[in-house]
């Protein structure tokens, strides 16, 4: 975490993390990764079980890379942080609206994402129930 890898760092990283089958948590907050960045995860085929993509300048417009991350290893996935990004109340609804089955999702941060607006569709949490039937953590900790 913090170490200013962006994507070009975690570029070079990804021959050894398609190696590692044993690799069950990266922790990549604070490295400026953006959407290019969960882009360059896409191939490695991990399968994680924790992940933190906090502080990374995802936005509005990451979303559906996001989703698609999140498709790729939602089986084993059991703690996800994306927390202090700027998701947005849009951004953030269109995530938990396209939320792959995480059967193994037991905690899930969001914090610091400004999506406490009236723009937000509270729905969207009932797509969280769903996807994510053994959830126990949900922080949503200054959230507007």
């Amino acid at each position: 975490a913090g170490n200013a890898l962006g994507p070009a760092g975690l570029a070079a990283l990804l021959p050894g993390l398609r190696q590692a089958a044993s690799l069950r948590e990266i922790d990549l907050a604070l490295n400026g990764l953006g959407t290019t960045g969960v882009e360059i995860l896409l191939p490695a085929g991990l399968k994680l079980e924790i992940l933190s993509l906090r502080s990374n300048w995802l936005g509005q417009s990451d979303t559906e890379i996001v989703a698609q991350l999140l498709h790729s290893m939602g089986s084993n996935l059991t703690h996800l942080d994306l927390s202090q990004n700027k998701l947005g109340a849009r951004g953030l609804g269109r995530i938990l609206e396209n939320l792959p089955s995480l059967p193994r999702l037991r905690s899930l941060n969001l914090a610091e994402n400004n999506f406490a607006t009236p723009e937000f569709r509270a729905a969207a949490f009932r797509c969280l129930v769903s996807a994510a039937p053994n959830l126990q953590d949900l922080d949503l900790n200054a959230s507007s």
